[in-house]
């Protein structure tokens, strides 16, 4: 017999034995009052006994299945992180490539694949390419490569897009064969930005960190999904990762990294983006190893005039057909403009939003061959359609473009600060935002915060005060039955200075977001605790009632059942919970506001009977009070004021970060935003520079 099933055994029969068999073998001895009694009391303490047992042994055969080593354990966590990807790429990928908006939708692109193949004659290495189709990536990716893929191409090529595709269309195919033997063959892909890495650690340290803070999942969790292959990286932006054109040292550190950990993670998928085109991209491309590479084409002619025919409802259709003839032209400057989807979406979206297409038409001086006419042209032109772009967005979506405009600028440029002349974009992460906002805005007094702190959890104590000067607050038998002397003023010093404590550790202190949730309670192990708690509360609850009078019996029950409620449904470590950004906040609000009613409750119940109902009150909220004010939730309100008075920042700043991802100027990965395109960022980043320059002082 398994020890689950003892377990079971176990318990089945001390609760049979509970609600069973004594009722039956006490009512034959209902004569004999003594006989009775002794019985009954035996039978439970027999029953309980079993029961706890059985408990016992369920408890330790679950911990033992929640081992970071347990097979079962791992293939549950990447179940649920299957699931919470899946709904969040596929959102993100349907906002990318939106039905609703005619300019959002995908053009046909291909890819190419490029890996280099010896010849046995020559010696020398001919390449030979492959087409691939964009829906059937995924397909390519499982049976023509060994697991390692380098995705590269031009900026605004799409990469971003055949990301989420492959992504969207493993997990597909993952739950598809969910109830197949062979579905635990399929891992799970996961989107890491590289531009966020610190610099400083192994690859394998860097993605088990990253996906604690973005997931929530145990770290010991997440360094045995990724030690035992069940999630494939998907490393995007390695040419981001260094800070300008002319230091490469990050990101020659980054495929160093990659090389160690492919070599030390035989059969173990990974996919690298990099962009293309460019000496230090072809330089880092041929420093992976055991990489195939596939490449993203650009539009040619064809398919644009095809795309720009189809999505343009512009007021002026023969200077947009004039447009479209410009890039049938092969390798023209407008060809190679709108050859790039990111760039043909822009257009059409300048084009359908009142813009000039004529606008877009190269100059004479910028249509003559050569790099630096075609440089000109782009640096005319690319601004042109991402402030139009902006612009086009916010009035489709009700807001005002030159608030917007302002707005995302500050953000880039207060991003930037962190980190000034690097690409180290870590996203915006709202539990984090506290911290982010104290390093770029104007320190303020750590002694007046304190204050502040401490005049918050004593503001009961002030509130009852006033209510006691006005005379609302001198209740009838409101006075404690043992008030006097020392043990009085010790008690109300000791816990002021307790709850005074709390607040201020846990203020400074780092501090994980927390969630409530059902759902630990349809697990074993969460039924298991629960059957204890209620265990306990239910002893607690006979003897209260037996030595204390009724009302303190059920304020003291009550209390110790809110805390045990609190302890089962309490957990911060379930990333299928964490759903959008905000999901966060909330969820650690209801945490914090559960913590604190607990401790309450306690704190009102252990000084009811020295300090009196009304101060134990005061009291109790108090520590409601702290747990709330030290939460994620009320950090990121501080940050957000911050942002606001400081920087001018939307006072709802989380839901202006939604609008943006819903706009399609930003993008969600994990539970982190960031821009939708590193062009877009860019182009933020100069009009803030700009915006600094033009307001500094001249010199006379």
């Amino acid at each position: 017999m398994t020890l689950r099933k003892a377990g079971w055994a176990l318990s089945a029969t001390g609760l049979l034995m509970l609600a069973v068999g004594i009722p039956i073998a006490a009512w034959t001895r209902r004569r004999d009052l003594n006989e009775f009694n002794a019985y009954v009391g035996w039978s439970n303490i027999l029953g309980m006994s079993l029961g706890a047992v059985g408990l016992a042994f369920l408890i330790w055969d679950r911990l033992k299945a929640d081992s970071p080593n347990s097979r079962t354990k791992l293939l549950e966590t990447s179940d649920i992180l299957a699931r919470a990807i899946l709904k969040r790429e596929s959102l993100q990928l349907a906002r990318l490539l939106g039905t609703d908006e005619l300019e959002r939708r995908a053009a046909r692109v291909t890819l190419i694949e490029r890996h280099r193949v010896t010849s046995r004659r020559s010696g020398t290495t001919p390449q030979r390419s492959k087409s691939i189709h964009l829906d059937s990536i995924d397909s390519y990716y499982t049976d023509s490569t060994s697991g390692r893929m380098l995705l590269t191409g031009d900026p605004g090529s799409g990469k971003t897009v055949a990301l989420l595709t492959l992504v969207t269309n493993l997990l597909n195919r993952r739950r598809d064969a969910a109830n197949n033997s062979d579905a635990t063959t399929i891992a799970v892909p996961v989107l890491f930005g590289l531009p966020s890495w610190p610099g400083d650690q192994e690859l394998f340290d860097w993605m088990s960190a990253d996906l604690v803070r973005r997931f929530g999942i145990r770290l010991d969790l997440a360094t045995s999904l990724i030690a035992e292959g069940m999630i494939i990286p998907i490393l995007d932006s390695l040419d981001e990762v260094d800070p300008g054109e002319g230091d490469s040292s990050r990101s020659t550190a980054m495929v160093s990294r990659i090389n160690r950990y492919t070599a030390t993670s035989v059969g173990i998928g990974i996919v690298v983006t990099c962009r293309s085109g460019t000496p230090r991209s072809a330089n880092l491309k041929g420093k992976l190893r055991g990489f195939t590479e596939l490449e993203m084409q650009p539009l040619k002619g064809q398919a644009i005039a095809a795309y720009m025919a189809e999505h343009g409802q512009g007021n002026d259709p023969q200077t947009w057909q004039g447009l479209a003839d410009a890039a049938s032209v092969g390798n023209s400057p407008v060809q190679i403009l709108l050859g790039v989807p990111w760039r043909l979406a822009m257009a059409t979206a300048f084009y359908n939003g009142g813009g000039d297409a004529g606008d877009l038409l190269p100059t004479a001086s910028e249509s003559r061959r050569g790099q630096k006419a075609l440089r000109v042209y782009l640096e005319r032109v690319e601004p042109i359609l991402l402030e139009s772009f902006l612009r086009y967005r916010s009035l489709h979506f009700g807001r005002d473009p030159k608030r917007s405009l302002k707005d995302l600028t500050t953000i880039a440029t207060l991003a930037n600060k962190v980190s000034p002349g690097t690409r180290r974009d870590a996203g915006i992460i709202l539990p984090d935002w506290a911290s982010f906002m104290d390093s770029v805005s104007k320190k303020k007094s750590p002694l007046l915060e304190s204050l502040g702190l401490l005049a918050a959890v004593q503001a009961p104590f002030a509130v009852y005060q006033l209510l006691h000067w006005l005379g609302l607050a001198n209740y009838p038998g409101s006075e404690p039955t043992n008030r006097s002397g020392w043990p009085v003023a010790l008690s109300f010093s000791a816990n002021l200075l307790l709850v005074s404590v709390l607040t201020a550790t846990r203020a400074s202190g780092e501090s994980f977001p927390r969630a409530i949730t059902s759902r630990r309670l349809r697990t074993k192990k969460g039924a298991a605790i629960a059957s204890v708690v209620t265990l306990c509360v239910g002893v607690t609850a006979i003897f209260s009632f037996a030595v204390l009078d009724k009302s303190s019996a059920v304020l003291y029950t009550a209390s110790l059942g809110l805390a045990g409620v609190t302890a089962v449904i309490l957990n911060p470590y379930d990333p299928a919970q964490y759903q959008a950004p905000t999901d966060i906040l909330r969820r650690d609000l209801y945490a914090a506001c559960m913590i604190g009613a607990a401790t309450g409750f306690l704190q009102f119940v252990a000084l009811e009977g020295i300090l009196g109902p009304q101060e134990a009150a005061c009291f109790g909220f108090s520590y409601v009070i702290s747990a709330v004010i030290t939460s994620s939730f009320a950090k990121y309100l501080r940050a957000t004021w911050t942002g606001y008075s400081q920087h001018g920042l939307p006072l709802r700043f989380a839901a202006f970060l939604a609008w943006g991802t819903t706009a399609g100027l930003l993008r969600m990965s994990g539970t982190a935003y960031e821009y939708r395109h590193t062009s877009l960022r860019d182009y933020l980043l100069r009009r803030g520079e700009r915006k600094i320059e033009d307001s500094a002082p001249s010199e006379t």
